[in-house]
């Protein structure tokens, strides 16, 4: 009642009987495509969360490394888009990139898997010195911050790349190795 109450002094003071209907029309459609699209929203979150789980269950299932980080560099891609995912491997005190997306077998001596290992590496510097990950959505904007690691300024540049995200990956032990997500989108 009070709602119908209140478009009536709105309607005797604003609106005539033409815009009310005008606004009911409007309404109606609104109202559906706010409900269609949460609906939209939790169907999405349902396939994200099962796409996680597939993604758990195939990791999982094996002793297989090399099989678990194909999978993880692999099946991202049905969360998000991006062009190339890796990982490397810390061990006995350098990296060895272990994992490239769309690569079963990774030519360790390419020099873009060269390149990245570096700044795989770089990261780590800065995930010991307290950040856990590093987004560069914008190098223009990057490059300015006195923070940025040279190496993967040059490496975006290199290969052309728009957004780069990279996380330092670590157990109860330490660090294991970098994850990362590369754009030129």
């Amino acid at each position: 009642r009070r709602s119908n109450c209140f478009f009536t002094l709105l309607r005797d003071s604003f609106f005539d009987d033409d815009d009310m209907d005008l606004l009911e029309t409007i309404a109606r459609p609104a109202s559906i495509s706010i409900k269609n699209a949460k609906l939209f929203e939790s169907e999405k979150k349902v396939k994200e969360l099962s796409t996680i789980l597939d993604i758990s269950k195939e990791i999982t299932s094996t002793l297989d490394l090399d099989r678990v980080l194909l999978t993880i560099v692999n099946l991202s891609s049905q969360l998000i888009e991006y062009d190339k995912a890796a990982i490397s491997l810390f061990d006995d005190e350098k990296y060895d990139m272990a994992a490239v997306s769309g690569e079963e077998l990774l030519n360790k001596e390419d020099q873009k898997t060269v390149d990245l290992t570096n700044v795989h590496e770089n990261l780590t510097a800065v995930s010991q010195n307290g950040s856990k990950d590093l987004y560069v959505g914008n190098i223009e904007e990057y490059e300015k911050n006195k923070a940025a690691l040279p190496k993967l300024i040059e490496y975006m540049k290199k290969y052309e790349l728009k957004a780069f995200w990279g996380k330092t990956l670590k157990d109860e032990e330490g660090i294991v190795g970098v994850l990362s997500f590369e754009s030129k989108n």
